[in-house]
């Protein structure tokens, strides 16, 4: 019969292993201004007792592109019948507080944007992960939900995507 491991808690906290330290994370993103939603995740990350930020690299800021008014009108819409919080909108990566603050290898590299696997997977022991969605897990981030949003579905699938070098990519959470 298969079971269930507890999830971490203050009486459970999640182990160590199996390193016997914490996760050695770095990031790198393609632009230093990500989505609110997806800074806060990794701050959540970086004060965890399971992991650390070991290094923060961000391209420079860009000039943020005007949206369609298509995309402006149903932004608007969204804020006022939802109050959505502004989760989208830009943060600085860079905030976040590095550990180490150097690029030494690293047990996972997350990766941001436009950001090769090929540039940095060889810095990353377990990897370099990044967030997917929908049904056929796009890396896309700035799509993310839209088709599910036209289509009246309830769920928007979202999960985490790993690349190894030589082993291809695959679907870690989901």
């Amino acid at each position: 019969m298969a079971s269930v491991a507890p999830a971490p808690s203050a009486d459970h906290p999640a182990p160590l292993a199996p390193f016997g330290r914490k996760l050695r994370v770095g990031v790198v993103a393609d632009v230093a201004y990500q989505p609110r939603w997806l800074v806060e995740a990794l701050a959540k990350v970086a004060s965890s007792d399971f992991a650390e930020l070991a290094f923060v690299k961000a391209g420079e800021p860009r000039p943020r592109p005007a949206g369609s008014p298509l995309w402006n009108a149903y932004s608007k819409i969204d804020q006022r019948l939802f109050g959505s919080g502004n989760w989208s909108r830009p943060a600085d990566v860079r905030s976040l507080r590095a550990e180490a603050g150097d690029a030494t290898p690293v047990d996972v590299v997350v990766a941001l944007g436009d950001v090769p696997d090929a540039d940095i997977a060889s810095h990353a022991a377990c990897g370099v992960w990044r967030y997917c969605f929908g049904d056929e897990a796009a890396t896309c981030a700035s799509h993310a939900g839209l088709r599910e949003v036209f289509e009246a579905a309830d769920v928007t699938g979202s999960g985490i995507r790993v690349h190894l070098p030589g082993r291809g990519d695959r679907i870690v959470y989901q």
